[in-house]
């Protein structure tokens, strides 16, 4: 008898044993301001590399690309009084993404009328526009950086997609 309890405690003290011996913890790895910027440069050199497959399909036109990265061909140059800060630009867009799904656009009745320099549009609208007159239209690709970023709008554009938009500026006010 003294043989099986005996027997009996030892397997209670093994099973005590594998019960509590220590689990490694994996500790998960910390995300690092080193590992958004490695991040963040790998998606702008693909939407980059996206934005540069879609303009040499646009055999057509002649872009040129700004220091911000926006790329701009005027489709239709005239003379009229270039836009300055502060005033009203009046402009009929059509919004779409690479693949020419339409996001937004107006009608001619419609015109969008918005101050330059001021935050009320996209900065890449903001900035195509000073290198338009009136009566000019043109193409512009807009990188998501100088769209709607990260995040999108919520509604139609989808976080980090570059857009392009036709412009044509009506009048200034």
């Amino acid at each position: 008898m003294l043989e099986s309890m005996f027997k009996a405690w030892f397997l209670l003290l093994l099973l005590v044993l594998i019960g509590c011996k220590n689990e490694v913890v994996k500790e998960e790895p910390k995300w690092t301001q080193e590992d958004s910027t490695t991040l963040n440069r790998e998606l702008a050199a693909q939407e980059a590399i996206d934005i540069q497959l879609f303009v040499e399909r646009q055999r057509n036109l002649d872009f040129d690309t700004t220091g911000s990265g926006l790329q701009i061909a005027l489709v239709n140059d005239s003379v009229g009084a270039n836009a300055v800060p502060g005033q009203k630009a009046y402009v009929h867009f059509r919004m779409t993404m690479l693949d020419g799904t339409v996001c937004y656009e107006n009608t001619a009745t419609d015109l969008n009328g918005f101050k330059v320099d001021r935050s009320e549009v996209e900065s890449g609208i903001q900035e195509a526009i000073k290198y338009m007159s009136v009566g000019d239209s043109a193409r512009v690709i807009v990188p998501s950086h100088l769209g709607h970023g990260l995040t999108g709008d919520m509604r139609k554009i989808p976080p980090l997609t570059p857009l392009v938009i036709d412009l044509k500026l009506y009048h200034l006010r």
